[in-house]
């Protein structure tokens, strides 16, 4: 990394702190604030890295409008565009990382990408849909490609050996935590301290996601 690299991190850790500080105490106007500036520092890192690829900086700008809207997820509208935000954002990571993957895993990919997604999303279709009614497709939908993001992740791993997939596997997993938290704590039960635990957990995916893959997208 270099000098600009590390201030960025650097940044990312401080607003994610401030952020977790607003959350944790509940203050819900710093929390709100704060919010937009995790993802912001991601895409200034990514500027600082010189990455060339318009599909990081379009997830990222993607992302950061994803998280203004969710600030207000007792709109429905809100929420929905939200989620079709964050889902074009890992559709634009998926791509990304289906790159890394060499043309003899392609059939076999596509094949356990769907298997495990549709098993995993059947497993959890009753809960879902009893708790959130009309809502319950749009929602077991994003699932199913936050779960495909995941696979593809861990093939890119098995495939090249690669540790940044390693940590981007993590990444991912965190991730998924965070929307099956944020799931619960808007439709079904208010969890105590949710939005700290939740956005503790995205804190984690965002940065074990993003970070390995701009440094593979800038070697």
């Amino acid at each position: 990394m270099n000098i600009f690299q590390i201030l960025c991190v650097i940044l990312f850790v401080g607003a994610s702190a401030t952020h977790l500080v607003f959350a944790f105490l509940e203050k819900e106007l710093g929390r709100k604030i704060s919010k937009g500036f995790i993802v912001l520092t991601l895409l200034v890192f990514a500027l600082a890295s010189k990455c060339n690829s318009w599909l990081i900086y379009l997830g990222l700008v993607l992302a950061l409008i994803g998280d203004i809207l969710l600030i207000f997820e007792s709109r429905k509208i809100y929420f929905i565009v939200g989620a079709c935000c964050f889902s074009i954002t890992h559709i634009l990571n998926f791509i990304l990382v289906s790159k890394y993957l060499p043309e003899r895993f392609n059939w076999l990919y596509f094949g356990i990408v769907i298997l495990v997604g549709y098993l995993v999303v059947e497993l959890i279709r009753p809960i879902i849909k009893n708790k959130m009614k009309k809502m319950a497709y749009p929602a077991l939908a994003y699932l199913y490609i936050v779960l495909a993001l995941i696979i593809n992740i861990a093939i890119a791993l098995i495939s090249t050996h690669n540790y940044a997939f390693l940590i981007m596997l993590f990444g991912g997993a965190f991730f998924f935590t965070s929307d099956i938290i944020l799931t619960i704590h808007t439709f079904v039960k208010q969890i105590k301290k949710g939005n700290f635990i939740l956005m503790l957990f995205y804190v984690l995916g965002q940065s074990l996601i993003y970070i390995p893959l701009i440094m593979l997208l800038t070697k």
